[in-house]
């Protein structure tokens, strides 16, 4: 989202209104991009940011998220968001970590693909 070019000292981790704006500044209006993905929490302050500066979601710019937070229900538009899976993959950890532990003398390579889940709501 452009977090490349944001000034030293911002915290990438925490959006303030500013940064959203300035998100939208850099993006939308320096970039002419039609779509932004980002973290929930940063897609639903960008969201804002854009409804501020009359740019409407989805027809002007589409805005997806990932994570699948419970903040992409409270959005408005509601916010499409990918399901990265988190709990599966911690699960699909675990049982590797179990099986590793209980059959030490058969250690083999193991990988497992979670797929995500892509949950489209009226952002996008």
């Amino acid at each position: 989202i452009g977090t490349q070019r944001m000034n030293e000292g911002i915290d990438v981790y925490r959006i303030t209104e500013a940064i959203a704006h300035q998100v939208v500044e850099d993006l939308v209006f320096g970039e002419k991009v039609d779509a932004i993905l980002a973290d929930d929490l940063w897609a639903a302050g960008i969201i804002n940011a854009l409804y501020s500066k009359g740019v409407n979601v989805p027809d002007d710019v589409a805005v997806v998220g990932h994570g699948n937070s419970a903040v992409s229900e409270y959005t408005r538009p509601t916010l499409t968001t990918i399901d990265l899976q988190y709990h599966v993959v911690a699960q699909e950890a675990v049982d590797m970590l179990v099986n590793i532990i209980e059959n030490t003398d058969h250690i083999r390579p193991m990988g497992k693909l979670v797929k995500p889940h892509l949950i489209v709501r009226k952002s996008s």
